[in-house]
């Protein structure tokens, strides 16, 4: 159990509770490079990937996104097949597009769902491996 602040004061204690997840982490690569030449070109072309790509790629694959990182997505998997599944729709349909490459992670784990978030060392793990992906590809 943890105690926890809340609004006015009040602390309470909540039983964590931790589950065995598959995190996925993607971002799009070269995006501080794309932010420096046209921040709002961007912008536009990160939140179109993630409302036409990333978000039903993820969906299909029955996983939920569970945080925005500005330049991609976090999201949790019940299994690692259904996270490499979206993760190799994602892909192909970035290339597909032509207009951004991406990297990814995934990473299989205990974490700790609380009001809508993940945390733990398997989301820490999958971002580890998203930044030594290869350029569309797998980690």
């Amino acid at each position: 159990a943890v105690e926890t602040a809340h609004p006015g004061g009040a602390m309470s204690t909540e039983k964590l509770k931790r589950r065995l997840a598959a995190i996925l982490a993607l971002d799009v690569v070269g995006f501080s490079r794309l932010m420096h030449a046209d921040e709002i070109a961007a912008f536009a072309l990160v939140k179109e990937l993630t409302d036409t790509v990333f978000a039903p790629a993820i969906e299909d694959a029955g996983g939920a996104i569970f945080k925005h990182t500005g330049d991609g997505v976090l999201a949790r998997f019940d299994s690692v097949h259904d996270a490499f599944e979206a993760g190799e729709a994602i892909i192909a349909a970035v290339i597909a597009s032509g207009r951004a490459a991406v990297r990814i992670g995934i990473h299989l784990g205990d974490v700790i769902d609380s009001e809508g978030d993940t945390f733990g060392d398997s989301v820490n793990i999958a971002c580890r491996l998203e930044s030594i992906a290869l350029q569309n590809g797998i980690c």
